[in-house]
């Protein structure tokens, strides 16, 4: 049962994105509160820091929070495989909370065979 009051504003994750390659990479988002609901809107833009070669995702996302953690979805666009194309992209969401302002973040993204599929673990940090 998400009961835990959402916090909104920006924050930035670091850690690894795999797919066709395991690079490092970032994701910064900026959230806003949703009236009334233990969830936010929120919006992302992730890529590889290193040979990203064009990667990227760009999602809008709701996240709903509990307690321990936060549960996820959205859509939007990217470019997931080194040389494919952009599209349509899905992203699911999971994390816990590790320290305050800090949780453990899994992204899973996905889109058709042009647009390619990617995981990012990191960890997010809340500003």
């Amino acid at each position: 049962m998400l009961t835990a009051p959402a916090f909104a504003g920006p924050s930035i994750a670091g850690g690894v994105f795999t797919g066709n390659s395991t690079d490092v990479g970032a994701i910064l988002s900026d959230s806003f509160s949703a009236p009334a609901l233990p969830a936010q809107f929120q919006l992302s833009l992730g890529a590889p820091l290193s040979n990203s070669n064009g990667r990227f995702a760009a999602t809008a996302e709701l996240v709903g929070h509990g307690s321990a953690g936060y549960l996820g979805g959205g859509v939007g666009v990217g470019q997931l495989k080194q040389d494919g194309r952009s599209g349509a992209v899905l992203v699911g969401i999971l994390g816990t909370h590790v320290a305050p302002l800090t949780s453990l973040e899994l992204r899973v993204y996905g889109g058709g065979s042009d647009v390619g599929s990617s995981a990012f673990l990191g960890l997010r940090f809340s500003l």
